[in-house]
């Protein structure tokens, strides 16, 4: 963060927001981008009987599957000054590796 910021060195923490947990769901799973595209597909073919299946097979899988752990959005409310040396308030947002070893992404932050 301390890279993106014009003074680095006016970098001041306010607060850490609570620690907010990232889950990946059945629709970021491959499984589900192909039962949806052949859905599409059964629509175009106007098959009512595959499109009832599949939707119901869609669902089944939806509620079976187990949500897995990819990583935390952590924000910053912090303050620093811009290019001008006025000291602004902004927010940042971390998301942290779900091992919490790393830094994945880190946006939000718009102090010029």
């Amino acid at each position: 963060m301390k890279k993106k910021v014009p003074n680095p060195t006016s970098v001041d923490t306010i607060r850490f927001l609570k620690p907010d947990s990232i889950y990946s769901t059945f629709h970021d799973n491959p499984e589900y981008r192909t039962l949806m595209v052949a859905l599409n597909n059964f629509y175009i073919n106007a098959d009512s009987a595959k499109i009832r299946e599949t939707r119901a097979l869609i669902k089944q899988k939806e509620k079976s599957y187990k949500n897995k752990l990819t990583g935390w959005d952590v924000r910053l409310i912090y303050k620093a000054k811009d290019k001008k040396g006025v000291m602004k308030t902004d927010t940042c947002r971390f998301l942290f590796e779900s091992t919490l070893t790393g830094v994945r992404d880190v946006n939000g932050v718009d102090i010029k």
